[in-house]
Parts: C-alpha cells; structure tokens; sequence
C-alpha cells in the first residue's frame, strides 16, 4: 500500500491511497476528497491518509472488509467495540502472541498520543460513512458530569454542571517536557546562517513562534508595523503558494525581538530598493 502526491487541477496537493494491487482505495479516497472541501490543511490529509493505509494493512492481514469490521446495521454493536479495541491493542503491540509472552513482556510501539491520533482518524473516518449511509452510527464517546465554575462553592457542588465528552478509545498519554532550543543553540543557528533571509525565517519561527507553513505565507503588507516589532499573521489563499497554511485560523500578530526586527528591516531595504 503506498500515498502517492498529486496535484488537482485547481494546483492543490492531494494525497492519493492506492492498495497493493495499484489501485485506489476508494472509500479512503472519498474521505480525503470531504476533508479537502471541508477545508483541511494538505498536511492534515496526508495525515489521515497515512493513518488510514495502516488501518487498510490491518484489515487485510486479518481479513476483514471495512463494513464487516464496524458490523452490519443487524449485527450487535459489541462487535465493533471489540474491533477497535483489537485495533488500538495492535497499533500499541504490533507484534504480541497470545501464545508466547517475552521474559521482559511486550515492548509497546508507539506512545499512547500517537495511537490516540490513529484510532480518531480511523472514527472519523467510519462517522464520515456513517454520514454518507454506508454504515450503521456508532457512539465512540462517553460523557461525563464535571464541575463548571462558578461564584458559589454550593452551587458548583451540587448545581452548576456540565457534560463533557470523551472518546472511548482514548488512552491516557504520558506528559512529556516539551521539546525546545534554548537561546544558546538559536544563537548557534544564526551565527552559521549564510544569508539574511534564513535569518528572518529562523528569527520570526523562535522569536515569534511561527511555524513553517506561516512563514512562508507571510507578505511585505504584514510587516506594516514592524518598527513596532509587531507582525501580523493573515490566512490566505494562495494557488500560487500552496505551502502556506494558518493552522486552525489562528490569525493575529505577533512581537519579535529587536535583532530579528532590524533583520528583517534590512531584508525589507534590500529587496525592495
């Protein structure tokens, strides 16, 4: 099985699932077709297209047909629980045996945050279908009362409540430390830079905290207020520039510090002389 990049005729990327005989997995197909009307990222499809070749492996080694595995609309729904949950067990250990059990146990594959994106990509998946009328609806989630906030200590003990909602398949991820560079090793990164536009673009991304696709999408306009250290970040399309993306709309502006300002200064000064 393979994800094969193309380009529409509109010159988007899309991402095509094709199986092992070569040719396109449909049903996989028609979901990423939704999520690219729907809006989503390139990034987000290739994703979920990525996520969903692994769920296709699956069901061939095992036999099993993508209805078949949620059950018929007659069929209990026990038979799809058990079938994701067998699913989100091998995505942890790929390679357990009921039969033999290693003197050290199971050693698991991926983290639980991983496994936790694979098995909501493989739900979103079987709701698109069950939106489409291919499948039966399955409820993937539980709520749950928790206390909202309030004035009153009584009132939110006993009163003000509110339902949360929680995947079924979701495991609790161990919290890890965020991974940073410390201001030594960005200085490091600057000092080796051999032109002042990698200086910008590594400037706004660790003092601005703007990720690739953003940069990229940035325009001369966005930098109007610069002297103030200040620059605005706007979603755009742009055909011409289809790595530029604004993940979750999250427009606004942001503050740089003064070195990467008078960068970006100088940069503005010479190309537009």
């Amino acid at each position: 099985m393979d994800m094969v990049k193309t380009t529409t005729k509109s010159g988007k990327t899309f991402y095509l699932p094709y199986d092992d005989d070569g040719k396109v997995i449909m049903p996989i197909y028609e979901y990423l077709k939704h999520m690219a009307i729907s809006g989503y990222s390139k990034y987000t499809i290739r994703s979920n297209c990525s996520r969903l070749l692994i769920f296709w492996k699956y069901l061939k080694e095992h036999d099993m047909d993508y209805v078949e595995f949620i059950g018929r609309p007659n069929e209990p729904k026990k038979k799809a629980y058990d079938n994701l949950t067998n699913y989100q067990l091998y995505l942890l250990y790929p390679n357990i045996d009921d039969k033999v059990v290693p003197i050290d146990g199971h050693k698991q594959a991926r983290e639980e945050s991983t496994v936790n994106q694979m098995m909501s990509s493989v739900i979103s998946f079987y709701h698109f279908l069950s939106e489409s009328g291919i499948v039966e609806e399955i409820a993937f989630v539980t709520q749950r009362n928790v206390l909202a906030h309030s004035n009153s200590f009584l009132r939110e003990m006993f009163i003000n409540k509110k339902q949360q909602k929680k995947s079924m398949f979701s495991i609790k991820a161990k919290e890890k430390d965020p991974e940073y560079i410390t201001s030594k090793e960005f200085d490091l990164c600057w000092d080796v830079c051999t032109s002042r536009v990698s200086r910008v673009i590594i400037g706004l991304m660790f003092s601005g905290g703007l990720r690739v696709s953003e940069v990229v999408g940035l325009h001369i306009e966005d930098m109007r207020d610069i002297s103030n250290n200040v620059v605005h970040i706007v979603k755009r399309d742009d055909d011409n520039n289809p790595d530029a993306a604004v993940k979750y709309n999250s427009v606004g502006d942001i503050v740089v510090n003064e070195r990467v300002k008078n960068e970006i200064i100088y940069y503005m000064i010479e190309e537009l002389r």
